[in-house]
């Protein structure tokens, strides 16, 4: 279809990045280079480095997964306590789920949201969803060193 001035409307739409479109780890690598946090890429996706976090975005299945690791390490007997203050987190809020993982002697806490793309996204479409990911992390996270006393 043509617009009035005779240029191709979906060329137009695909140049702003307002095609729907399958998402793909390409896709994925530009938005987080394009934010100036690439890190490498990965099978499925690419990971980043945001506020001091490392982050990852991936197409797990059908879902777009945004996954950010607190850059604070815990020793692996602050279990209880984190437990208690993800299930808090879990408990209140509805993004991003929060939990424990476990690596030896630390622990650090882990957020995750998740959004279906089985219709695809626009570019435009897959930034937005990365940025209020990251966005709600970033309060989770902030949260989190509120309650987690440093040393």
């Amino acid at each position: 279809m043509s617009s009035p001035d005779g240029r191709d409307d979906r060329a137009a739409d695909h140049a702003r990045g307002d095609v729907v479109a399958v998402v793909t780890p390409e896709m994925l690598r530009a938005l987080v280079s394009g934010r100036g946090e690439f890190v490498r890429d990965l099978p499925t996706g690419v990971a980043g480095r945001w506020e001091g976090h490392a982050y990852q975005v991936l197409i797990e299945g059908t879902e777009l997964v945004v996954r950010t690791r607190w850059a604070r390490v815990l020793p692996a007997r602050a279990g209880r306590g984190a437990a208690q203050l993800v299930n808090d987190w879990n408990r209140d809020r509805l993004l991003p789920t929060l939990y424990t993982e476990v690596e030896g002697e630390n622990l650090t806490i882990v957020a995750s949201s998740a959004t279906p793309v089985v219709a695809g996204l626009s570019a435009h479409q897959v930034a937005e969803v990365v940025d209020v990911a990251l966005t709600v992390t970033g309060h989770a996270l902030r949260s989190l060193a509120a309650s987690v006393p440093a040393g």
